[in-house]
């Protein structure tokens, strides 16, 4: 656990803004790793609410998307199930009609989860109903469609 404390102490300068203070420290909270994450996507597939939080008041960016499928931070944490974590970046100010590359908002991932707090969460902050084709429905072509989204985004 002496990551945390480690990585309180790197960001602590971070999480206040001088007049005057330059951005460029700030900016590399959002530098990817070579899968394309920023350490909030990282934190955030780890469930790790405090360092997702700890991130978050360092300036990183909410809504960046990961690079493979164009995931935002809250699609994440809406395929990695854990309402703490969508809660959490709800509050601060996350996109609820965020759009992966192919259009897909958070709501229609949480829809194809199990975890009923998720989409009952994101009503709760403004997110609207996944449009439906009137030739789809959830139960159909949907959810294979959305799986092989996520099985070809390697996930």
């Amino acid at each position: 656990e002496g990551w945390r404390d480690c990585a309180e102490q790197l960001l602590a300068p971070l999480a206040i803004q001088r007049p005057g203070q330059s951005n460029r420290f700030r900016a590399q909270l959002d530098c990817t790793n070579y899968d394309g994450y920023i350490p909030l996507h990282v934190a955030i597939l780890r469930k790790d609410l405090g360092m997702v939080s700890l991130l978050i008041s360092a300036g990183s960016d909410l809504n960046k998307p990961e690079l493979s499928c164009g995931r935002s931070p809250l699609h994440l944490a809406v395929e990695s199930q854990s309402p703490e974590v969508v809660e959490c970046l709800l509050r601060a100010g996350a996109d609820t009609e965020a759009r992966m590359y192919v259009g897909y908002t958070p709501m229609y991932s949480a829809v194809h989860r199990p975890d009923p707090k998720i989409p009952q969460l994101l009503r709760e902050f403004g997110s609207e109903e996944p449009e439906w084709d009137s030739e789809e429905s959830v139960e159909s072509n949907s959810e294979e469609e959305y799986d092989d989204i996520v099985i070809n985004c390697g996930h």
